[in-house]
């Protein structure tokens, strides 16, 4: 009897403990995220949407996880996220009949030139307004200097690497007719894309502030307390080791010092540091082949653009290898290609504005950016528009 006394006691105590710093936590951490969705209704008859159909507390409610080619937004949606966990704004997110954060493509007009994006998560811009992101932005500075026949659609999916962005492309290809398709691409798009890397608190834990705030700050990833899926790339792990031998790592200094950086690209080697890999552009090269044959076949134009880390933004060191590699892969292959870091950089010179919200992540004046540095690339191929 003493034992179970001692055991409730010890129990009792740890309960307690837990409630006062979940009290706590409710007091002083910001409110969580909530994701509230409806379902758009699409008959001709009816302009209401539905009433609240779900609600959670991350953004995986949005996502069709049953692909057999990696995941895709659910169509017809409108979903409110309340205090995005990247933003903490308030964002509306509308997905149309394709799954794209797009509105519905209506019939083709004549003359008009239709852009595809393909990209990932910093093309999707989820935690931000769709008139904020920078396909959106695209369009209409383009519009502006006089190409108001440009339509520029977001298919960016969250996670998504080059290889889904391939297998994403024949789904879309009809219902959009692109004249050009732009993959912006990211450093860790040699990643499997079969697979999607999530770590979300399972029910009831979801419901815990202390534990959310765990997770999404340290990472907490134990399979028994969070539902995960890991992301396989075909590239061993271990190649960081190699990456390591002859440097001097340190943690601190990643803006200002080449051993700062360097331990964040070896920390980060099955993410954006596989674009140190010399094997991920082998892998990404072949992917790019067969997507750019694809889309040229469909009689549109391939062109690719490269999202730096914020290492490479807004830090001293110049270490460009990945810049490098893509350049030359793109030469290579004979396809036209932007690397964006340039004008980043240059915004980061000139500017005291924030770029970025996490490592890859852009706010509205890094899409701007983005954006401006596209437009101005873009702009000398596209055709004239005819005079009235």
């Amino acid at each position: 009897m003493r034992w179970i006394a001692r055991l409730s006691l010890v129990l009792g105590s740890v309960a307690g403990t837990f409630l006062i710093c979940e009290l706590i936590a409710r007091l002083a951490l910001a409110p969580q995220q909530v994701v509230e969705i409806e379902l758009k209704s699409v008959a001709p008859s009816r302009t209401a949407r539905n009433s609240l159909i779900e609600e959670d507390g991350h953004i995986d409610s949005v996502i069709d996880w049953s692909g057999h080619h990696g995941i895709r937004l659910r169509p017809n949606l409108s979903v409110t996220i309340k205090n995005h966990l990247l933003s903490h704004q308030d964002v509306r997110i509308e997905t149309n009949s394709l799954g794209l954060r797009s509105p519905e493509l209506p019939e083709r007009e004549p003359g008009e030139y239709r852009i595809l994006v393909m990209g990932d998560s910093i093309t999707l811009a989820d935690y931000m307004d769709e008139e904020e992101s920078f396909p959106r932005i695209l369009e209409k500075q383009l519009a502006a200097s006089g190409h108001p026949r440009v339509r520029v659609i977001n298919a960016g999916l969250p996670g998504a690497s080059t290889r889904d962005e391939y297998y994403h492309y024949p789904e879309l290809k009809d219902g959009v007719r692109p004249d050009l398709v732009l993959v912006a691409m990211y450093l860790n798009d040699a990643t499997d894309s079969e697979k999607f890397y999530a770590r979300t608190l399972r029910w009831p834990y979801s419901k815990s502030w202390l534990l959310t705030w765990l997770v999404n700050r340290l990472q907490i990833s134990e399979k028994s307390f969070c539902s995960e899926v890991v992301t396989s790339t075909g590239i061993d792990p271990k190649w960081k080791e190699e990456f390591r031998a002859g440097r001097n790592l340190h943690s601190g200094g990643m803006f200002s010092s080449k051993d700062g950086f360097d331990f964040e690209i070896y920390h980060a080697a099955m993410d954006f540091g596989l674009a140190w890999n010399p094997k991920s552009w082998e892998i990404l090269a072949k992917m790019v082949a067969v997507f750019r044959d694809t889309v040229v076949q469909s009689q549109s134009r391939f062109a690719m653009t490269l999202l730096p880390v914020h290492l490479q933004v807004l830090g001293t060191v110049a270490n460009v290898y990945p810049q490098e590699q893509f350049m030359q892969t793109c030469r290579r292959l004979g396809i036209d290609c932007l690397d964006v870091r340039p004008v980043l950089r240059q915004a980061a010179a000139q500017n005291k504005k924030r770029l970025y919200y996490d490592h890859c992540h852009m706010t509205a004046f890094g899409n701007a950016v983005v954006a401006s540095g596209l437009q101005e690339w873009l702009e000398p191929d596209l055709p004239r528009p005819s005079r009235p």
